[in-house]
């Protein structure tokens, strides 16, 4: 069902009946809940249910207002946010310390996200090294599988942080790798076995991060990050494909940073503490790709030593 399509009366009662129950910790759950959440590292269950109830809510379709079903759909829009805040929350926790020694100067911080192309968690992962020397045909297929769904929810991200429905030049490279491998992206949530849960829980960040307005200047440090580190990323996936016998055409565009530059410049215009903001975002949304690496290793480097 598509909650965006309830009608309009019914979303402030909603919202103020969901902070009601946030308060008095009444709000309920489609699926098992243990209390311990991270934006990466956090209750598998919780982000499997999650990435369930988001791909539900994008689903075309009316709800009626008199009926049962709509009524779980203000149920379920309940937990989406009350979860989404959890994961942010729980996000800038875990990543205020290392945000706070980025510069608060323009200049500083654009030197400071392009380092992240070097020193960021998880960019000297040797995955990446063993995806472009060594990886399958299959392996790969599996791989980009799990990169496309994490990325599902970028398109929102960058209409929220640049506000227009402009496609990033990286996401339509990503794609075309997908449709050169024959990977099929899931479309409902039941077909997405093969997907890990990490991949599930930077799809859910990408969401939560898009969904909430107050989290507009985080949105545009991780909408950054992706911009400065993808390419090198896509560059090691062509050298696979290359190696694989594909013809890879056309090439990983470069780091674009007139635009990152332009991004900063805006948010740091906006907000009075938006350097920070934009780092803790930035470090968010790479610290949820250390743990899909983690998923990746241990499916394809330790179920292939088991078998």
């Amino acid at each position: 069902m598509k909650l965006d399509t309830l009608h309009p009366q019914a979303r402030l009662p909603a919202r103020r009946a969901l902070r009601g129950r946030v308060a008095s910790h009444e709000v309920t759950t489609p699926f098992p809940f243990s209390g311990a959440l991270d934006d990466g590292r956090g209750d598998q269950s919780v982000h499997r249910g999650l990435f369930r109830l988001n791909r539900r809510r994008i689903e075309p379709g009316m709800v009626s207002e008199s009926t049962l079903e709509f009524r779980e759909a203000l149920r379920e829009l309940a937990t989406i946010q009350y979860f989404e805040s959890r994961i942010l929350t729980a996000g800038r926790h875990a990543t205020e310390q290392h945000a706070a020694e980025a510069p608060r100067d323009a200049a500083g911080l654009l030197t400071w996200l392009d380092g992240l192309r070097v020193s960021g968690p998880g960019q000297l992962d040797p995955m990446w090294s063993w995806l472009a020397t060594c990886a399958s045909e299959r392996e790969l297929h599996w791989f980009v599988l799990q990169e496309v769904i994490a990325e599902v929810a970028t398109t929102d991200l960058v209409e929220v942080v640049l506000g227009n429905k402009a496609t990033l030049p990286l996401l339509e490279r990503l794609r075309h790798t997908a449709m050169l491998l024959g990977v099929k992206i899931p479309i409902e949530a039941a077909d997405c076995s093969e997907v890990t849960w990490q991949s599930m829980a930077r799809a859910n960040l990408v969401t939560a991060l898009a969904a909430t307005r107050r989290s507009r200047v985080n949105a545009a440090g991780a909408l950054a990050a992706m911009m400065m580190v993808q390419p090198a990323r896509l560059a090691l996936i062509d050298c696979a494909l290359t190696r694989l016998g594909y013809d890879v055409y056309p090439p990983t565009p470069p780091v674009d940073r007139e635009s990152v530059a332009r991004l900063v410049h805006q948010q740091l215009l906006q907000e009075r503490d938006g350097a920070a903001q934009i780092a803790t975002g930035a470090l968010m949304w790479m610290r949820t790709g250390v743990r899909c690496l983690d998923g990746y290793r241990h499916r394809l480097l330790h179920d292939a030593s088991a078998a």
